[in-house]
Parts: C-alpha cells; structure tokens; sequence
C-alpha cells in the first residue's frame, strides 16, 4: 500500500474514508460532527483534477443526520457486515482525552443497542490506549447493567478494544 500512495511517510496520517475507498473500491463516506454539534454531516471522498488518488479530499454530499439517525445506520451497517472505522480530529499536541488520541482511526468491531444503552466497539489498531469514560473497562457500569454486559459479550482486557457510548 505504501507503493500506491507514494511511500511510508504518506501512510502516517490519513483519513479513513480514503483508506476504506482505496482497499476495497467501493465507495466511502463518513460523517462529522458540526461545529456546533447539531448534526452529523455526511461527507464523501473526492478527488481533485490532475491530483494523485492519494491527494484526495473529503465533500459534503449535503446529508445531515441527528445523533440517533447515525446510530441507526452504524446498526445496520454492521448487520451488514461493512467496514466500518472511526477517527478524531487533528490536534497539534496529539493529547489523548480520556484515553483517546487525536487525530488517529479506530475500527468499529460492533454497534449495540442493549436495553436502550447506544454502544459502539472500538480496537485500537496500535493494541494498547483504551477509552476511560462510561463503559470503559474500569467502568462500574458493566456491574450496575449486567444484562447490557451479557448482551454485548462484554470481557475487560487491555487489548485495545474497548466500549463506549
């Protein structure tokens, strides 16, 4: 894959809607919280004229969606059998923020609505770092809703997957 897009130095960082297009051929989208968190907008990759595939860039397709809309689609998308990934924004400090780096991707294992609790699986590709908020593996809350840890296979190990809202 370095090949294709030129050389390591340009697999350091990249988004994961190219990455997903590239691999596979068919075509990515993702979504990104507005600036003033009302809604999720899609975006889909694009590329410029005269530009290199690996130059490419991500556009609105003009789809907004609420928080609960999103969710609904990771569900079927991973009933589906999608790939799925997620990622965060760039921050120049590259800080984690409750165990979650910035400006880094994520692979979405699962999405799980149990018993009205909005999950999502994430690993690490690094295997190591995992979230620390609600549903973390310190969490209390996998005791408190042992239905919810049933239903979702739940197992703390530090392996770099984690749950969380």
């Amino acid at each position: 894959f370095a090949k294709h897009v030129g050389s390591y130095w340009r697999l350091a960082e990249g988004h994961p809607a190219w990455a997903m297009e590239a691999l596979t051929g068919e075509p990515a989208v993702c979504f990104r919280l507005r600036d003033d968190a009302s809604f999720w907008v899609e975006d889909r990759v694009a590329y410029p004229i005269s530009a290199k595939k690996c130059d490419a860039f991500l556009e609105s397709t003009g789809f907004q969606t609420s928080e609960k809309g999103l969710f609904q689609r990771l569900l079927k998308w991973h009933d589906e059998k999608y790939v799925i990934a997620a990622g965060t924004a760039a921050n120049p400090l590259r800080e984690r923020k409750q165990g979650i780096f910035y400006s880094h991707s994520y692979t979405i294992l699962a999405a799980k609505d149990a018993f009205g609790h909005q999950l999502v699986q994430l690993r690490n590709p690094s295997g190591k770092h995992e979230w620390k908020g609600d549903w973390s593996d310190e969490s209390p809350l996998w005791t408190k809703h042992p239905e919810v840890a049933q239903e979702c296979r739940y197992m703390a190990c530090d392996e770099g997957v984690f749950w969380m809202p």
